[in-house]
């Protein structure tokens, strides 16, 4: 009767050895799913980080135009005509309008200027504005 109970325990040995094989395959697959998915996670990261520093460059470029554009209104007290120039791969678009307004007796120039700096990227364009109210009495 030994012989039969260890031979039975060796047949079903025998059988159990390929359920492992099939939790180590179902183990590796699921670990390897995981870390696809870690290392696409890490890549979006690291896109959108320098999306965001484009974004800072971009609003400091229409910053600079803008700055630009408040030098040659003061000096030449008058709007100039709008201006586009590339600075560091950004596409800045300048525009100032001029209107005049009366308060009391006095009368006062008011200059609406806007500065706009683009950039395309191979993941979409970049674009930021800037905007500045400049009031000026009438000499």
């Amino acid at each position: 009767m030994m012989k039969q109970t260890a031979c039975k325990y060796r047949q079903n040995y025998t059988q159990a050895r390929g359920v492992s094989l099939v939790a180590v395959l179902f183990i590796l697959i699921v670990l390897g799913g995981l870390a696809a998915v870690m290392a696409q996670m890490g890549a979006t990261q690291h896109v959108g980080y320098l999306l965001s520093q484009e974004g800072k460059q971009a609003y400091y470029a229409a910053r600079s135009g803008l700055e630009w554009g408040r030098h040659q209104v003061i000096t030449q007290n008058d709007c100039f005509n709008d201006a586009q120039t590339e600075e560091a791969g950004f596409q800045i678009h300048l525009s100032c309008q001029a209107s005049l307004v009366f308060e009391g007796n006095e009368s006062l120039n008011i200059y609406h200027l806007n500065a706009s700096a683009a950039k395309s990227t191979p993941f979409g364009e970049i674009q930021r504005e800037a905007e500045a109210t400049i009031w000026s009495p009438v000499p």
